[in-house]
């Protein structure tokens, strides 16, 4: 079975196409890092404040079976109150919230959830004829 595979071809060259865009689109401080030569894992960190980012951390692995990328964002600290942010955010609050099961790229959609939860799954949509 394959999975997803970087459509650069490899760890360097989708780095490298992140940091230009990065650039491109006015984000600071961009590095590339690797743990060692041994290992084919890439970091590439930036920052925007402008946009309120402090810390970018893309993470690219080129696998045997697929390939992932890991993304990690810290916001920088703005004035405010959490609580009403939460709320903004989570009107009816997360107790009776039920997390939607993992699904593999390439399974089929199952849309079972649409009936309990419409707010998460979309109901789906017949394709269009060729």
């Amino acid at each position: 079975m394959d999975g997803w595979r970087l459509p650069q071809g490899s760890a360097a060259a989708a780095a490298e196409d992140l940091m230009a865009w990065l650039a491109e689109n006015g984000w600071s401080r961009i590095r590339r890092w690797s743990y060692s030569e041994e290992i084919s894992q890439l970091s590439v960190e930036a920052e925007k404040p402008s946009a309120h980012i402090d810390d970018l951390l893309i993470t690219i692995s080129p696998g045997k079976v697929m390939d992932w990328v890991r993304l990690k964002v810290q916001g920088t600290c703005e004035p405010g109150d959490g609580d009403e942010l939460y709320e903004l955010m989570y009107p009816d609050g997360l107790e009776d919230r039920e997390e939607r099961p993992l699904e593999h790229p390439t399974a089929e959609p199952k849309f079972g959830l649409a009936e309990q939860t419409p707010s998460l799954t979309p109901s789906p949509t017949p394709t269009p004829e060729p």
